[in-house]
């Protein structure tokens, strides 16, 4: 599912603009301009990743204060920050990925803020050197920001799904778990991948918090049978403010809420 439907432009003036979000998928990307009251004014789907058409954006006529970037895509590695050592960063991915496709990509390291973890990954080199030149603009991963969010819910699954990928981080007891994304074609892979790491992790589905963003929310198939295994179900993205009524949830925007919330 792509996310032409939930675009929408409702700026008033774009000097109230001041924020830009953008997520890179595979193939697109979704972008959203918030103003100085942290409200969501406008976003947009392209259905092909291009420098250029997000390089318009921050050259608009916007008064942008904050640039977030975040790729959703692998290939990524989780390592704890005592482990990396930045002459090893393509030896960390051997294995598991082929790095000669990557030949060529900028390598970036992003730290995750509540645990000494660092994600590495790559990202097309035009796209590094363009943010680079905006100092406020910052690259990231998807799953660092799911991290830094799911602190925000305290204890439980956080669980988004989008562009067919279902992302899910577990903070517990014990601290941050675990993220990973799994490909996601149909509504009940969401509530198979959630079961196996409840069954992984011993931990009780009928007792765990789980907090669901993204695509196909709102009185969803999904949600009346995830609800049967996870009572303590609990939408979110509800809370983003949006400055026109749209008939989709908040929820789908989601994505762009954790880009920006992202530090």
């Amino acid at each position: 599912m792509n996310k032409s439907g939930l675009a929408f432009d409702n700026i008033a003036d774009p000097k109230d603009i001041s924020e830009l979000s953008v997520v890179l998928y595979a193939d697109s990307f979704f972008y959203g301009l918030w103003d100085k009251t942290s409200t969501l004014c406008k976003t947009g789907y392209h259905p092909y990743v291009s420098l250029q058409s997000i390089s318009k954006l921050w050259y608009h006529s916007y008064n942008l204060e904050s640039v977030k970037v975040l790729s959703a895509v692998k290939p990524y590695v989780h390592l704890d920050a005592a482990d990396y050592e930045e002459e090893f960063f393509d030896v960390y991915f051997h294995g598991l990925y082929d790095i000669q496709k990557l030949n060529g990509y900028r390598k970036l390291v992003d730290q995750f803020s509540f645990q000494d973890i660092k994600t590495l990954h790559y990202l097309e080199p035009q796209f590094k050197k363009k943010i680079s030149q905006n100092l406020y603009a910052t690259p990231k991963h998807l799953s660092t920001a799911m991290a830094e969010a799911n602190h925000k819910y305290a204890e439980g699954l956080l669980c988004y799904i989008g562009q067919g990928i279902v992302h899910i981080t577990l903070v517990n007891q014990e601290g941050f778990r675990m993220y990973n994304q799994f490909p996601c074609a149909y509504d009940l892979d969401c509530l198979y991948y959630l079961l196996m790491i409840c069954q992984s992790f011993g931990i009780s589905a009928a007792s765990q918090p789980l907090f669901l963003g993204g695509n196909n929310l709102g009185k969803s198939f999904l949600e009346s049978q995830l609800v049967k295994y996870f009572p303590k179900l609990q939408l979110i993205g509800e809370e983003i403010k949006i400055s026109s009524k749209r008939p989709a949830s908040q929820s789908h925007y989601y994505d762009l809420h954790i880009c920006r919330l992202c530090g």
